[in-house]
Formats: structure tokens, sequence, C-alpha cells
């Protein structure tokens, strides 16, 4: 696509989040473009101007999210301290973005249903890959640095940790009990777990 003006580039951030939205209430298989172009308030031809398909969308909700959220993420880690306190950190802030934007972690659900296009491709790229690599390199570096006395693997661990995350957020939902505060709560549990697996003094 052509270099966009200002208000083409804002246009396009409110389908995404609009997008989002809808793939968040319907999931990718019931949503429609439809949906989207209703639930934006725009006119059909300006949303296909931006994006020609449900597909093409939906890459570009995921990718937005994963980018936004690393983002977000990293920088309210940076001012925690050392790769130590950011672990210890990364559970509350996780749980922060999870509140202030409900639908930001159901982007984890749409990048699955995307997978099955091209399953062996997608894995690299997937977003529960990108926040493995973003928990691993946390580890590495707390162990370099003598911080954190890992217990197992440093991948394993992030691979663990950040599936334990993404099952608890997926139960509390399934079971109606995804409040903020159960949220908050549980994901102390988790917390308390890390801070054993990890060995942080």
């Amino acid at each position: 696509m052509d270099q966009l003006t200002p208000k083409g580039a804002a246009t396009r951030r409110d389908i995404l989040r609009a997008a989002a939205r809808v793939f968040d209430a319907k999931g990718y298989s019931l949503a429609r473009m439809d949906d989207v172009v209703l639930e934006t308030g725009l006119t059909k031809g300006a949303v296909y101007f931006h994006f020609k398909s449900k597909a093409a969308l939906a890459r570009a909700v995921v990718d937005d999210q994963k980018q936004g959220m690393l983002a977000h993420v990293r920088r309210r880690l940076e001012g925690l301290g050392g790769p130590a306190a950011q672990m210890r950190g990364l559970v509350p802030v996780l749980v922060d973005l999870v509140i202030a934007e409900p639908a930001g972690w159901s982007v984890v659900r749409l990048d699955r249903e995307l997978s099955t296009e091209s399953p062996r491709e997608h894995a690299q790229a997937s977003v529960l890959a990108e926040w493995v690599g973003l928990v691993e390199e946390l580890l590495l570096a707390g162990a370099r640095e003598g911080d954190l006395r890992l217990s197992a693997d440093a991948h394993a661990l992030a691979t663990v940790f950040v599936g334990a995350f993404d099952g608890l957020k997926g139960v509390l939902e399934a079971t109606g009990r995804a409040t903020p505060e159960e949220l908050r709560r549980s994901a102390g549990v988790l917390a308390e777990v890390v801070e054993a697996a990890i060995g942080a003094h």
C-alpha cells in the first residue's frame, strides 16, 4: 500500500481497533467484514481500501496488537530495574495490560486460528513465540548477571510461563470468573511459582 496520509493512517488504526473487538467477540471463523464495517461506522469501500480480505485484516490486527503489546510491556519493565526485578514484575505488568485492554490478549486466540492456514511458516512468528522470546531473554540476562538461578532450561521455563499465563486467562474466561479481581488473585499465585522457579535474589 502507498504511504498513507495522516488521516488515512488514523482511519487504518480505527479499523484495526474495531476489527480487534469484532474478532474478540465472534472469533475469526464467525466474524465477517460486514461486522467490521458496522463496528467502524465507515463505508464498506473505506474498509476495503485498507484491507482487501478478512484474512489480510486479521493478520494486520495480530501484527498491530502483538507489536503494541510487546512495546508496552518492554517500556513498563525497563522502569523496574535489572532482569530479576523485571521477571518479578512481569506478571503484574501483564495483568494490568489485560485489564486495561481486554481484547488485547485475545489476539493470541486469533493468531492460533490463523495458524491453521500455514502452521509451519506461522510457528516462528506467532504471538506466543514472541512472548516466549521476551521471557527467555529476561531469564538469560538475569542468569548471566548472577541475579537468577534457573531451575530449568531458560527456553523451557519461558514456555511454561507464557503457557501458564495464557491458560490461566482462558480458564477464567471459560468458567465465568474473568474479573479483574480474580485475574489478579490467580496471577499472584503464578507469580509465586515463577519466583520459586527462577531463584531471584
